[in-house]
């Protein structure tokens, strides 16, 4: 192979990489919506009352009971169990 059609092989790929990406044709062969499946929908959060689990900046943890709405919504989120033993009910709730 010389010299010149080595040049013209890297001009032709280089031109043909411009094109694609100014037309935006992606070398991805288009996937057909039709035979997708529904991607599974993320579950809210329930309201069911369990455990919440909170990790503050400070390096603290706190466990205290609470909905899972509600605990996925405190900042410092750390984890929510429905059946735990460390949150216990206080004597004036």
């Amino acid at each position: 192979m010389n010299f010149r059609t080595l040049i013209l092989v890297f001009a032709f790929s280089y031109l043909c990489s411009i094109a694609t990406s100014v037309l935006g044709v992606s070398p991805e062969p288009t996937k057909d919506t039709k035979n997708q499946e529904s991607a599974p929908k993320k579950e809210k959060p329930s309201k069911t009352q369990g455990c919440c689990r909170i990790k503050y900046e400070g390096g603290g943890i706190d466990y205290f009971p609470s909905t899972e709405e509600e605990c996925v919504a405190k900042s410092g989120f750390q984890s929510f169990e429905k059946n735990s033993a460390l949150c216990f009910q206080s004597l004036w709730d």
